[in-house]
């Protein structure tokens, strides 16, 4: 029995429904893309929102006239109807009655009696109709006045049964809920068919579904304060609203919701009574991935609130409203550790971010500029469609109405006579003076507009601005008068509180987009785009969480998030603990500030907190490149292209009210951009800062839209991405500071190569004697250490990147002779060596610069041939592999430096000259050296690559020393006399031979020679028994050029023959 009044209420409850499902019954479903919203109001359930004059139910009725049904027929199915449904009642009344006895069949009893209800509220609209269909044929007076009296009687009846209805079944509800105040639907796991639960909707209930996949178009409704609880609840695909609130509550747990309709939406929040409209999600996720994931509807003011725990909510769009000019939306997101994915638009809408220049500042506007007249047209079609009805004041402009007709002094727009603008000022004429006002009142003379009016208005001043139901043109400091307005001022509100690793992604709509052209260049579609890519918001809060820009698809797809317009709450913009916003840039700061493309926060109203934030490189990695020019301002003053600071640099955050220099910083001290190494900061321009104050020029145009009918312009914070300057005067861009090392790095190496030359030299020579003895040595073993303490200087300044730095050098050393050859007239001696040194250098003059290193292994093959006349050559060929870091002081290592080669060649010739003073030698020399370097391509961390471009050095060494041999039994009386002790002073001239070599850096940079410098130095070298020699010297090199070496130099050592 209950089964088959469910069947009855099911059949009573779809008659008003019959013409749609006559008209779709041969489309299939998949065919049907109707707005989801449309549907949404052809639901039964939901019809009960619209009054009986809804233009919806009116279209339907008229529907069911054109089928040729006539007033009596329409009398005559509706008594019918009525009948039946009195049958349905009276059945339901006993149900009703038989459940005082068991719990049983509860839910389907409330189901059928929410039916049962929309049922009647459809005959209540069929009934009011008749009644308003019945009147106007009476006052046509055709004849049937009596037999239209009679019907009008049977409708009344009609009426007043409908109305006893309405009171029993809210008896009915009120019954119910005295039974029991909780109902709960459980399923079987989702995916099993035998149990299939559609469309739950208990008003002023309680509802707990469990481990269910709920079907149908709105699965989901809450209304009348009631309350559904979900526990591991999904959605079918046919969902087109998962989530309907018109006013309840929702609270699922551990529930994965997606809706796959495009247009279609994850909550919606409508007015249907006085109730709270809540959400609450804990894990659970909603994914709309064509659709709108928050959807505001046109019923009267809505407040809703939706809490997030570790759930998600994805979509196209985040938060949208249906209609901008309806009654607002009141929103508060609170997420914790959650993710909200898309963007937010209902004030922006609402106040129509698309202006008209209904005038230019300079003067009279061309009368050809066609594309500004179109512009003008559509703006101020949108405003009359808008605001009938209603008054539209316009200020200080002289007002023409296109084709200038007049229809007993109104004057008719495009000669539309449905619509009209009639001026209402002190004098009869329709020019107006400047110092007039004139009130516009947009009437409809009958009916609906037969064509989309159009009104242009010349040479106005300020411009027009569309805001909501009003349009001003006024000066700033000029109120408006509040009496001149009418309808609803009020804006939707949205506020977003964001907790404990909580991510926003802003992203684009990826279908509000396709009718709008990336590259058009047109006026209006750019507005168009922006406003499309904005999203705004009332208030927000970042705690421990992150705002985050989507990566744009193309260059015109930079997003722009305002914060806090229209609210009365100062601080808008709450930050505490790790607050982050990422965003995207692409910068080249030869442009001004309207020609660089970032995403960008505006904040009308206070910041407290600090933000950290983190961009996201988009530069092209073709720049156009600044002139290098340095120490002379007059040169840069009169250079093309050279823009001033203060209008240089991208601005990604202002704020319209209260905030600190540092209420917004980078990640990092400096960033990079472009591949370079070039540093930018962020600056923050405004009251008291260290920079200046903002120019008004720098201000977004949109907030100059938002912001047009405001009595001053206030002072604000403007937070720029700047490249920083060593001197701004002279417009030379600061490097980061490891840049600095990459220029040096060649040439401490190099001074690391020499190092390891000169002293495999020193050692060779000391293995020598004069006169050559003949020892047949065939094995001996060396150990030695050496290092120097040098100071690299440039002949540039830091204006041309050219930097000193300090360098220390640590190593030690192994050989091995292996060979020797005695010849008639020489001896060769041959055999290896190997090294493993310790490399530092730090640039100096470089703020935040540190020490980096690079360990170097090295191995070397020798030859030594010593003629018996005392001449002597030294070659050596050495090979060496180089691995460290670089770093700064700032961030620490910032690359790595991995199979870096050496390659060094050196050849020594000299001679040992015997003089005439006893003991004393006399040993000239000359050395040639090659060092070539090979660097793998470096990566920084700082995003740029480094290409040490394989650097090459030849040295020339020339000079010689003078020692004086001391045999040892002239020291120790018991000493071998064939031991002594030799002590020697040195002088050489080093001179270096190298190209202007570059290395890459994004940009080209020039690395300095090393040039000139002269050496000197004190040693000894001593020998025992024929068998054990030490040596040892220090020794000073003196640059005798700006750009050289200088610094000290050390050696030490032991050699064993076998």
């Amino acid at each position: 029995m209950l089964k088959k009044n469910i069947l009855l209420c099911t059949v009573a409850g779809t008659l008003l429904c019959s013409n749609f499902n006559v008209a779709f019954a041969s489309v299939p479903v998949d065919e049907i893309k109707p707005n989801s919203w449309e549907r949404i109001k052809t639901d039964v359930r939901v019809q009960g929102l619209y009054g009986a004059d809804d233009p919806g139910r009116v279209d339907f009725l008229d529907d069911q006239a054109n089928y040729g049904w006539g007033i009596a027929k329409k009398i005559e199915k509706l008594q019918r109807d009525v009948s039946a449904f009195s049958k349905q009642m009276l059945d339901f009344e006993h149900q009703v009655s038989d459940l005082a006895q068991g719990n049983e069949g509860k839910a389907l009893l409330r189901q059928e009696q929410d039916s049962m209800k929309n049922t009647v509220q459809a005959l209540q609209g069929r009934v009011e109709y008749l009644k308003t269909q019945l009147d106007s044929e009476l006052q046509k007076q055709n004849g049937q006045k009596d037999q239209l009296e009679q019907n009008k009687v049977e409708v009344n009846n009609f009426l007043a049964r409908v109305k006893d209805f309405q009171d029993q079944i809210k008896w009915f509800g009120d019954v119910l809920a005295s039974y029991d105040s909780e109902a709960e639907l459980a399923g079987n796991p989702v995916g099993d068919s035998s149990i299939v639960v559609s469309n739950v909707e208990y008003p002023g209930q309680i509802v707990t579904i469990k481990d269910t996949k709920i079907h149908g178009e709105f699965p989901m409704i809450v209304s009348e304060g009631g309350t559904i609880y979900g526990v591991n609840v999904n959605t079918s695909e046919e969902a087109m609203v998962a989530l309907s609130n018109l006013g309840g509550r929702f609270e699922l747990y551990n529930s994965d919701i997606n809706v796959a309709w495009r247009e279609s939406a994850g909550i919606v929040f409508a007015s249907k009574d006085a109730n709270d409209h809540v959400v609450k999600l804990v894990n659970t996720n909603i994914h709309v991935e064509d659709g709108v994931g928050i959807f505001g509807s046109t019923f009267g003011d809505v407040t809703g609130q939706i809490s997030l725990e570790n759930s998600k909510i994805s979509a196209d769009i985040l938060v949208k409203k249906e209609d901008a000019n309806q009654s607002p939306l009141h929103l508060t997101i609170t997420a914790d550790n959650s993710v909200l994915r898309g963007g937010i638009r209902t004030a922006l809408e609402e106040r129509a971010s698309v202006r008209a220049v209904l005038g230019e500042r300079e003067g009279v506007r061309d009368p050809q500029d066609t594309q500004t007249d179109q512009q003008r047209q559509d703006v101020l079609s949108l405003l009359l469609q808008r605001n009938r009805g209603q008054r539209v004041q316009l200020e200080a402009g002289a007002l023409e109405v296109q084709n200038n007709q007049q229809v007993n002094g109104v004057q008719q727009v495009l000669g539309n006579p449905d619509i009209n603008v009639q001026a209402q000022a002190n004098q009869d004429s329709t020019q107006v003076s400047e110092a007039s006002t004139v009130a516009l009142a947009v009437s409809e003379i009958s009916g609906e507009p037969t064509s989309q009016p159009r009104l242009t208005v010349w040479d106005a001043p300020q411009g027009v601005t569309v805001l909501g139901p009003r349009v001003e043109l006024a000066p700033r400091q000029q109120q408006v008068d509040p009496s001149t307005q009418t309808g609803s001022t009020s804006l939707s509100t949205v506020n977003l509180d964001l907790r404990n690793n909580s991510k926003w992604y802003l992203t684009f709509s990826k279908h509000e987009m396709d009718d709008v052209s990336l590259e058009s260049k047109d006026e209006t579609r750019i507005e168009n785009r922006k406003r499309r890519l904005s999203s705004d918001l009332s208030s927000l809060k970042v705690h421990d969480s992150s705002v985050i820009f989507v990566e744009p698809k193309s260059s015109n797809h930079y997003k722009t998030l305002y914060v806090g317009f229209d609210n009365p709450e100062r601080n808008v913009y709450v930050a505490k603990g790790d607050a982050r916003l990422l965003i995207n840039a692409e910068l080249d700061d030869s442009k001004k500030i309207g020609n660089l493309k970032s995403d960008q926060v505006i904040v009308s109203g206070n910041v407290i907190g600090n933000t950290t934030i983190h961009v996201q490189d988009m530069t092209n990695s073709e720049l156009v490149k600044l002139p290098k020019i340095t120490h002379r301002p007059s040169i840069l003053a009169a250079s093309e292209g050279i823009i001033p600071l203060n209008e240089r640099g991208v601005s990604v955050v202002q704020v319209f009210g209260t905030a600190k220099e540092d209420s917004f910083k980078l990640s990092d001290p400096y960033i990079t951009l472009g591949g370079s190494p070039y540093k930018y900061v962020l600056k923050a321009y405004g009251p008291g800062s260290q920079h200046g104050e903002s120019r008004e020029a720098d201000v977004s145009a949109v907030y100059d839209l938002l912001t047009a009918n405001s009595s001053e312009s206030p002072a604000f914070w403007d937070y720029r991405l700047q490249n920083e300057y060593i001197d701004s005067d002279r417009y030379v861009s600061a490097i980061v500071p490891q840049a600095a090392s990459y220029l040096v790095m060649s040439n401490a190496v190099f001074s690391s190569g020499l190092a390891d030359v000169i002293n495999h030299n020193t050692l060779i020579t000391s293995m020598q004697k004069n006169p050559v003895e003949k020892k047949g040595e065939q094995f001996a073993i060396s150990l030695s250490s050496y290092g120097n303490k040098l100071t690299l200087s440039s002949d540039r300044t830091p204006f041309d990147y050219g930097y000193h730095a300090d360098v220390n050098y640590g190593a030690l050393q192994a050989g091995l002779s292996l060979v020797e050859w005695d010849n008639k007239d020489s001896i060769t001696h041959f055999g290896l060596l190997g090294n493993y040194g310790r490399l530092f250098f730090t640039p100096k003059d470089v703020p935040d610069s540190d020490e980096s290193n690079l360990n170097k292994w090295s191995v070397a093959v020798y030859s030594s041939t010593q003629h018996y006349d005392g001449f002597y050559a030294n070659a050596l060929i050495s090979y060496g592999m180089m691995k460290g870091t670089i770093t700064n002081a700032v961030i620490g290592d910032t690359a790595t430096i991995d199979d870096a080669k050496a390659w060094n060649i050196s050849l020594a010739l000299g001679k040992k000259i015997d003089t005439e003073v006893k003991g004393v030698r006399f040993e000239p020399e000359a050395q040639l050296v090659y060092q070539g370097l090979n660097f793998e391509t470096i990566s920084d961390i700082d995003k740029f690559d480094v290409d040490m471009d394989d650097p090459r050095q030849w040295l020339v060494r020339v000079g010689g020393r003078v020692s004086k041999i001391i045999p040892m039994n002239n020291i120790i009386p018991m000493g071998n006399k064939n031991d002594f002790v030799s002590l020697y002073t040195k002088l050489h001239l080093i001179k270096t031979f190298s190209d202007n070599s570059t290395i890459t850096m994004g940009d080209q940079f020039h690395v300095d020679s090393v040039g000139s410098s002269l050496e000197g130095g004190l040693g000894f070298v001593s020998e025992f028994s024929n068998s054990l020699s030490l040596h040892s010297e220090i020794s000073y090199r003196c640059a005798l050029q700006r750009s050289g070496t200088s610094g000290t130099s050390f050696s030490g050592g032991i050699r064993y023959r076998f």
